[in-house]
């Protein structure tokens, strides 16, 4: 009997040790001595399982001596890192519920992301489940991101809508243009009139009079050989970019394709391929055959010799993307855009697929919109895209160039 008392005994002052020692939390995680571990299938602390029956301490002499005379060993001079860990100050980790937090943070705190129609799907459920006020800023039809996952949040924030309609960047004229684009969507645009109330150029602005804003980074090579032709300083935007493009065409050309490092060049399995491709499209493709089938790979390679600080260029080039949330003086959509009837076309081919080819297909006017709402004072080259049959007729007469360079284009700012 007096054994079985013994054991009753030291099972008890076990289970008031391991009492101090662990403390189970209301989210299933456990504070162990200072550590923090997860729960799995049973209590576990500093990596081992908890045993039903308390382990015989194997601890030296002098500890368990300190742990006689005084709990927090503080009268020997121990610090918390000589303590047992079992003594160690126990930390709680509670996260307090949504409602507890909103009502603690002052009414200031909010959360304002910016571009919310191209987040993704985690981003929006981290905004969603902040227990904090929401106010979620974008414009749908400025959507130019699906293709990496991103979704437009606005559609999916569920509160009081308000639109802002009115914009300061330019006057009332690149406002008509913006209202066009629009008006043929498939879906007829928006129901709000997009108004423009600019001023001008500001009197502090630095940076490049004039931007050149292309479809794609294939689009860009053809823009800045030209520009370079001409004398002028010009900064490209990701030339590394526009450099592999023309790299990866090369190496397709040579049989070598493990050597391609363009996205856009790797659905090719052969030169065959591409050459035919860029013959029935024409366009950027088409060029970007010419270049490499011209030995003018090298040219290419030069723009990143000849590449000039942004700040300090006469031109700027860049994609549609790479122009979001910048605006210039003077902006000249690039000779890769589609006109709006090879658009619609794509749209109805892409009805016959998958909502995501929809959306994709929607997305090119997205893109040619942002490039549109990107000037100040002066917007050129859209007259090819939005009425191509027109824009051919006035070149043939003799009322406009057949090609421009920088110089020739009148009206541009310099």
């Amino acid at each position: 009997m007096a054994r079985v008392a013994r054991d009753e005994k030291r099972k008890a002052r076990g289970a008031r040790r391991l009492q101090r020692g662990l403390e189970l939390l209301p989210d299933g995680d456990i504070a162990v001595a200072g550590r923090k571990t997860r729960r799995r299938g049973g209590l576990r602390a500093h990596g081992r399982d908890v045993p039903r029956k308390r382990r015989r301490s194997r601890r030296g002499k002098r500890q368990r001596k300190h742990e006689r005379h005084g709990r927090d060993g503080a009268m020997h001079g121990h610090t918390n890192r000589s303590l047992p860990r079992r003594q160690l100050p126990k930390i709680r980790h509670q996260a307090p519920p949504p409602a507890a937090r909103k009502a603690d943070l002052p009414a200031r705190h909010r959360r304002a992301p910016d571009e919310a129609q191209d987040i993704n799907p985690v981003q929006r459920s981290i905004l969603m489940k902040a227990g904090l006020p929401l106010i979620a800023v974008g414009d749908p039809f400025q959507q130019i991101y699906s293709w990496r996952g991103a979704e437009n949040a606005l559609a999916q924030i569920e509160g009081e809508v308000r639109y802002l309609t009115q914009s300061f960047r330019f006057a009332e004229d690149i406002a008509e243009h913006a209202r066009a684009i629009l008006a043929t969507r498939p879906d007829g645009g928006p129901a709000q009139r997009l108004v423009g109330s600019g001023q001008g150029i500001p009197k502090n602005y630095k940076g490049p009079r004039v931007a050149i804003i292309c479809r794609t980074n294939i689009g860009m090579i053809d823009e800045a050989l030209r520009i370079l032709r001409s004398g002028k300083k010009v900064h490209v935007d990701s030339v590394e970019a526009l450099v592999s493009d023309v790299r990866s065409a090369e190496a397709l050309q040579c049989g070598q394709k493990e050597r391609m490092t363009s996205p856009e060049l790797k659905q090719f399995e052969s030169w065959e391929e591409l050459a035919a491709e860029a013959e029935e499209s024409g366009g950027a493709l088409a060029r970007l055959v010419q270049i490499v089938e011209g030995n003018r790979v090298g040219q290419v390679e030069a723009l990143l010799r000849h590449q000039t600080k942004a700040d300090s260029a006469d031109i700027l080039i860049c994609t549609a993307h790479r122009s979001k949330g910048l605006e210039f003086p003077g902006v000249l959509l690039g000779g890769d855009w589609k006109d709006i009837d090879v658009m619609r076309t794509r749209h109805k081919v892409a009805q016959r697929e998958t909502a995501k080819h929809v959306t994709l297909a929607i997305e090119e006017w997205n893109a040619l919109y942002v490039a549109a709402t990107r000037p100040m004072v002066r917007l050129q080259g859209l007259g090819r895209i939005m009425s191509p049959a027109r824009e051919m007729e006035m070149s043939e007469e003799g009322h406009m160039p057949s090609s421009f360079e920088p110089a020739d284009r009148a009206g541009m700012p310099s």
